[in-house]
């Protein structure tokens, strides 16, 4: 009865780990950096990595080109580097598996995390920043140290736009989305951004 109950368990856990997100980065065929998102998918989600590459366990996505993003002229960049909490907020609308894999495979975007080579606006690394992010995520995924990462969309033209999600990991390791609002104003955007900007200058 005990091999039964522990059988099951496993076969629980197996089912529940779906899909795992990460990124990492390296030099293209240009030598330039850039950053690679990698999808590792599951027995009973291997349709998604099929969907997204043709291979039924995992998929590697080159991200495309972001304008002004290395660099530290880029405001929106700097809004969620400076003070992240400030700006935005996560929801509790959480993306299915297949709408995160069909974004990842089909959106232009870039994933951000606190050690993004993005990160012209902070020191590199930071703990400030890595607890900003983390502070994103529900409370297990704080205490494991998990790396929380933003999926930034880019406009028309390859350019930082909106803060759409923050991708977590659950206690099996399974990477979910959660949607993120904005707190700056659509219409007044640029102008809150300068005073944000100018606020961290004076030391605010």
């Amino acid at each position: 009865m005990k091999f039964l109950a522990l059988l099951y368990i496993f076969l629980l856990t197996f089912q529940t780990k779906a899909i795992e997100v990460s990124f990492y980065t390296e030099k293209s065929k240009d030598n330039i950096y850039q950053d690679v998102t990698k999808v590792t998918c599951s027995i009973n989600e291997s349709n998604l990595c099929q969907y997204m590459c043709g291979d039924k366990k995992v998929c590697y996505r080159p991200e495309l080109k972001c304008t002004n993003c290395a660099g530290s002229t880029d405001q929106f960049l700097r809004a969620i580097f400076t003070k992240t909490e400030f700006n935005f907020s996560v929801t509790q609308q959480k993306w299915q598996s297949g709408y995160l894999i069909s974004y990842l495979a089909d959106k232009y975007y870039i994933l951000l995390s606190y050690r993004s080579i993005y990160n012209f606006h902070k020191i590199w690394g930071s703990e400030e920043v890595a607890k900003s992010f983390q502070s994103f995520c529900p409370q297990y995924a704080q205490e494991q140290n998990e790396e929380p990462l933003f999926i930034v969309q880019l406009d028309d033209s390859d350019r930082p736009h909106q803060l759409k999600a923050v991708i977590c990991k659950d206690e099996n390791h399974q990477s979910y989305a959660l949607t993120i609002e904005s707190k700056l104003d659509p219409k007044g955007e640029s102008q809150k951004l300068s005073t944000i900007i100018n606020q961290n200058q004076n030391g605010e």
